[in-house]
């Protein structure tokens, strides 16, 4: 069965048109009849539709997330965060660890909480330093947004608010490392204003080391 053309060719296809609908003919194996759809149909179903996207979004749709500093609490979340980002089972998170870094001094273990659950992160270190003057400067890692949670700008939420917090310290720049394959995370980086071409960023790894020292001795 196939369905006749529509649009120019509605009516002779013997279909019809109004204000509140259409009616389309179709031809089968010698008969033909017509099917009505009705436009207030199709009002209901996408109306219904941007409902439903609108309670899948969750209150972060509709007004700022919250950003907080990590608490021992949130340790569970955060080791799910944290597998997510580098797929390490090994992942382990001490409550203790987080509650010793609450006072933020140093280091700020950030989170964006959505709908009451952790939807992200990020980590934010200060470092002092002497070439200007009393300013430090800022190193920005862990960023992450929860799977279920992504595409709906918390992780351009987490940046900017690391940005302001290191505003209002005085850094002078902000040093972000991210894994060469994080294409997509690379793509939020740089829309973000972040370049990509001004330094080199060089990492050594603890096992590295040990291996160096080693192999020396």
């Amino acid at each position: 069965m196939q369905p006749v053309a529509a649009g120019r060719d509605l009516a002779a296809a013997g279909g019809r048109s109004g204000r509140d609908g259409f009616a389309v003919g179709m031809k089968g194996s010698g008969e033909r009849f017509s099917v009505r759809l009705s436009f207030s149909h199709f009002e209901a179903r996408f109306l219904a539709g941007l409902a439903m996207m609108e309670r899948g979004m969750g209150e972060c749709a509709k007004m700022a997330p919250a950003m907080r500093l990590a608490k021992g609490a949130d340790a569970a979340a955060l080791a799910d965060l944290y597998r997510q980002l580098t797929g390490d089972e090994r992942v382990k998170v001490l409550p203790a660890r987080l509650d010793s870094l609450a006072d933020g001094v140093r280091a700020q273990v950030l989170v964006c909480e959505c709908d009451g659950e952790l939807a992200g992160t990020a980590w934010l270190g200060f470092c002092e330093d002497a070439m200007y003057g009393e300013q430090p400067f800022a190193v920005l890692e862990n960023v992450v947004v929860h799977a279920s949670w992504r595409g709906r700008g918390l992780g351009t939420a987490l940046l900017r608010e690391a940005e302001r917090r290191c505003l209002a310290r005085g850094c002078s720049k902000i040093m972000l490392l991210s894994a060469a394959g994080r294409e997509d995370a690379h793509r939020l980086f740089l829309r973000a204003g972040f370049r990509g071409d001004a330094k080199l960023g060089f990492v050594k790894y603890r096992r590295d080391m040990l291996a160096r020292d080693s192999s020396s001795t």
